[in-house]
């Protein structure tokens, strides 16, 4: 098994700027006729704003949808399910709300983002293996 990890941070001390693509790096992995288990981590300041719940869904749909146009891409992790017990605000000083829950328990959107992502399936093409 090979393991991809992508870490998308949207604030400005994030050392490398947002994530670009990341499809491109997980096919040459499935290509090696490997397994895959990728995991995304989506950080953001506080207090989230609508603006960065709109990036952070964007980002984790575009993360699910590399992964599975990946056929051997089988695992896709999420770091937490709820911001009421992440551990990105002990970590990160000002940054928090990295789950697809909010503090109570309530989708945020990027678990309609998810949802819509594996809605959508696989696609049939350009497995990378």
């Amino acid at each position: 098994m090979h393991a991809f990890s992508t870490t998308v941070c949207t604030t400005t001390r994030c050392p490398r700027g947002p994530a670009t693509v990341i499809g491109t790096r997980l096919v040459p992995f499935g290509a090696r006729r490997r397994s895959i288990r990728a995991v995304a981590r989506v950080r953001m300041a506080l207090p989230p704003t609508p603006e960065l719940l709109a990036a952070q869904a964007d980002y984790y749909g575009r993360t699910l949808r590399s992964c599975l146009a990946v056929r051997r891409c089988d695992t896709y992790t999420v770091w937490g399910f709820t911001d009421a017990h992440s551990w990105v605000p002990g970590w990160f000083d000002g940054e928090g709300a990295a789950t697809p829950l909010d503090e109570d328990y309530r989708p945020k959107p990027v678990y309609a983002a998810l949802a819509d992502a594996l809605r959508e399936g696989r696609p049939g093409a350009g497995d990378g293996g």
